[in-house]
């Protein structure tokens, strides 16, 4: 199928069961797997375009699935797998949505055994930080889908010509005391998370950033207020910011004792007000605030998505970030770069903590301990020309 046609081509109506036992030839299979609610429902109009498969040029065919069907993800990743393990295919999984759903389809890939299967992204989410540094950029292409489908084709053969690398995926895991709980927000309100309640602990998979603190606190209460388009999120998102900073957060040293890497103590300038720990070159809708660019003196190397590394920094306040115009400059403290954290917390705190894990926010009473390790790794599609540092390319 190209731009003289929006009909699918002959051998379309094949399962791809059927297509690997009558293609003898070596073939790429690219499977789209779209959040149709994604930006503000933007995301649909590749669903609408009502195509199961294509064939998007002589030897690559194009699925599409909906994330939100059950039958059709299962089919998709038994799909996946089975290109996966013949030698004459070539798989690539496209996910279509913002950050949230480029880790759903890595967390689906993981659980079903898949991870050789490179991640693509097509985004269209509010910061799309992920996107961004594969070099699929932080907006949704325009157009979409284009004139005969020209548009959404060369969208997709681009992430079929593109390179692959290894991508880190990491673990947070949050304890609490015996009379701890945790809340997040569903359809826009606070809610108890029961099940990790009665456990004391909460897991998470990370694939972009984790933080403690000030800015944790914005993104809870901007999930309460989230809107429908991506311009109105972001202005929610400076309007939260700016009632955080009338009123004050408290500092790290109040609620946090110490923080720790192997059992020796890190000493992370705890009378900040939040940490960040970053697996990639962007925060908040593409910042770079660890912004090393060469080795230095003291050992802190420029950031690597596929290093097993996690690079932490202390901040003296959310309006640093975006005054240092992705410097990493004042107010912006590089503190270590390591493959495992522990942080403990102070007894006598009685007010709530704030988390964010990948723009989703957490809010916790009686909380313990955090420890973040490296889980697994995942190959990745990166843009060709890309100038974002990455690791082992294959």
């Amino acid at each position: 199928m190209g731009c003289n046609s929006s009909l699918p081509q002959d051998g379309a109506d094949l399962t791809p069961f059927q297509l690997l036992e009558e293609d003898g030839n070596e073939t790429e299979h690219i499977v789209v797997m779209v959040n149709g609610k994604s930006g503000g429902n933007k995301a649909k109009a590749i669903l609408d375009l009502n195509l199961e498969s294509y064939r998007l040029n002589e030897r690559t065919w194009v699925w599409i699935y909906n994330l939100f069907d059950v039958e059709g993800r299962k089919t998709a990743m038994e799909q996946l797998k089975q290109f996966q393990d013949n030698s004459k295919t070539s798989p690539r999984v496209v996910a279509c949505g913002g950050d949230g759903t480029v880790k759903w389809v890595i967390s689906l890939l993981e659980a079903n055994d898949c991870l050789k299967v490179p991640v693509g992204v097509i985004p269209f989410g509010t910061g799309n930080d992920f996107s961004r540094v594969c070099g699929w950029g932080g907006f949704t292409p325009k157009p979409l889908i284009g004139k005969h489908m020209c548009a959404f084709n060369r969208t997709v053969k681009n992430l079929s010509l593109s390179e692959t690398h290894m991508f880190d995926v990491w673990k947070i895991e949050i304890l609490l005391k015996n009379n701890g709980k945790f809340l997040t927000v569903k359809d826009k309100k606070e809610v108890l998370c029961e099940k990790e309640t009665n456990e004391k602990v909460m897991v998470h998979e990370m694939i972009n950033y984790f933080s403690i603190g000030a800015d944790a606190s914005i993104v809870f209460e901007f999930e309460k207020n989230r809107k429908n388009t991506q311009l109105k999120n972001k202005v929610e998102y400076a309007k939260q910011g700016t009632k955080q900073l009338v009123s004050a957060p408290a500092k790290l040293q109040k609620y946090i004792g110490k923080i720790q890497s192997n059992e020796t103590e890190i000493d992370a300038k705890l009378g900040r007000k939040f940490l960040v720990w970053q697996n990639i070159g962007s925060y908040g809708g593409g910042m770079d605030i660890w912004a090393i660019k060469k080795p230095k003196n003291n050992g802190l190397m420029p950031q690597d998505f596929g290093d097993h590394k996690l690079e932490l920094m202390s901040v003296m306040g959310t309006q640093y970030v975006p005054l240092s115009k992705g410097t990493g400059g004042a107010g912006i403290g590089k503190v270590a770069q390591v493959d495992n954290y522990s942080v403990s917390f102070k007894d006598d705190w009685e007010n709530p903590v704030y988390f964010q894990v990948d723009g989703e926010g957490i809010k916790a009473y009686g909380v313990r301990e955090v420890s973040i390790s490296h889980r697994y790794e995942v190959k990745v599609l990166v843009k060709d020309g890309n100038n974002i540092k990455v690791s082992k390319s294959l």
